[in-house]
Formats: C-alpha cells, structure tokens, sequence
C-alpha cells in the first residue's frame, strides 16, 4: 500500500469520511463565528485572520533571511484550513503574496460559499472574508503544483503532523522554499501519543536535546536531521517553545507548543 493507503488504514477512515470530519468542525467555527461557549470563544482571532492590515506573523524570520533591496515575498502556507493566520502586510512598505494550501482546499471553499463568504462578528455584524482561498493540494505533492525554489518562506501551522506522511511533507516544503530561506512549523509536541493516536492524530514530534526527535505508533523514532530525505535539503533546524499565535487552542495544550525553524540548504 502506498503511505497515503496505510495512514488511511491505520486511522479507520477514508478519503469519503476525513473530510467530514474536519468539515462539521470547520462549519460550526464558521456558523456561529468562531465561538461555542463562553469557554471556547475565538472570535477574536477570527477577526485577526479577516483583518487585511494584521502584520505576517513570521516577519522577523522572513526579513532575517530576505537578500538585501528586496520588495516581493512570496509565502506558502500548507494546511491553511479554510482561512489562513498567515497575516497579510509587511513593515516599511514591502509587498507580500501568500498562497494558501490544504487538502480540504475544494471542500472548506464551498462551505464558504455557503455561508456567503461572510463570518458573524460577536457583536452580531458581518465581515468580508478571507482574502486568500486555499489552493486544493496535499503537503506530500507539493511539487506537483508549484515549482522548486519558489517561496521566500514556507510554513505550517498545527497541521503538519496531521498529514499521512510529515517527513515526505517535510522534504515537499524545502524543495519548494528558496535556498536559505526558512520552513516554519507550528506544532504541538507528542500529538499522536496525547490524542491516543485518534483520528489525524498519527504522528509525534518532539524538541529534546538540540534534536528534533519524529515517531509514529509503530516504527523507530527518527532525528528529522538525520533523515536521509532531508539530509541534503536541511541545513540546519531549531525550536523553541512557547504559545502559537494564530492556532486556535482552548490553552490546555499550551504547555507543548513549539515553534521549529528549518533552514534550506544553500
């Protein structure tokens, strides 16, 4: 069977039942505009996604690396769900492009069409949105859509060990970013052995001494480092921990949050 086959086997699901399963959370979130209760309210980052003056969320990494006179970034952002916490504007007048990706891409952009394209506010407004729809493409083929060495940064957040095969995912990223430049994930750290290997939960990645440690249920754990795939990509990778901006979270996995920083190999 092929990676995309066995993670579908080992999750009980099929490509019929995975998308209805994100997509009745995903309607909900955007039914009642981002807020289920009093306890779980995040309408407030809702608006933060629709607002077209929120500052890119990794400026400070994506300026770090820019070549000097640059005006143009051009950003990737996989897993997107159906609005992206990418941010949209730049400091001192740069421009910036950010293109959205998700497998969902198709399916989250008719529920938006449903919904008019608009999202309830907590005062019981509408606002406009998104500014960028997803683009239908899983992280695994990521060179089958766009060409190699096309982004100045790439990133992902909360969504990367959600995909059926992270390490080839890993090896799409830095194939399609530029040469010394930056793949960002957020994630949370031993997701699979927290969500008991429920559903998308399959995979784990874990930030232990200097490494960046990947498992899944079976099989060894791998220094993404080290992994053949990646070695000749990578240049080198650090995280840190610390709250993800942009990823919505009740604050009870807060504790694991990390964000990694993977250089592309020049």
């Amino acid at each position: 069977m092929t990676p995309r086959e066995q993670w579908l086997a080992a999750t009980g699901a099929t490509k019929a039942t995975i998308g209805p399963s994100e997509l009745k959370y995903w309607t909900r979130m955007i039914r009642d505009g981002w807020r289920f209760d009093a306890k779980h309210d995040f309408s407030a980052e809702l608006l933060k996604r629709l607002n077209y003056s929120t500052p890119f969320v990794f400026e400070e990494e994506l300026r770090s690396l820019a070549l000097a006179g640059q005006q143009l970034f051009r950003v990737l952002d996989v897993g997107s769900g159906p609005i992206s916490a990418a941010g949209w504007t730049l400091g001192g007048g740069l421009q910036l492009e950010v293109v959205a990706t998700d497998p969902l891409g198709s399916a989250y952009n008719r529920l938006l069409d449903e919904h008019d394209g608009y999202h309830p506010t907590p005062s019981g407004g509408r606002i406009v949105g998104p500014k960028v729809r997803a683009l239908t493409v899983e992280a695994e083929a990521l060179l089958d859509v766009f060409a190699r060495d096309s982004f100045d940064l790439v990133m992902s957040k909360n969504a990367i060990d959600h995909a059926y095969d992270p390490l080839l995912s890993l090896v799409q990223m830095l194939s399609v970013v530029k040469p010394r430049r930056a793949v960002m994930l957020d994630l949370y750290e031993r997701e699979g052995e927290m969500q008991k290997y429920a559903g998308l939960h399959q995979h784990n990645f874990q930030w232990r001494d200097g490494r960046l440690m990947y498992w899944a249920r079976e099989g060894p754990k791998t220094d993404v480092a080290n992994e053949p795939r990646l070695k000749e990509l990578l240049d080198s990778v650090s995280c840190r921990k610390g709250i993800l901006p942009g990823v919505v979270s009740t604050g009870s996995s807060d504790y694991r949050a990390m964000s990694c920083r993977l250089i592309r190999r020049g």
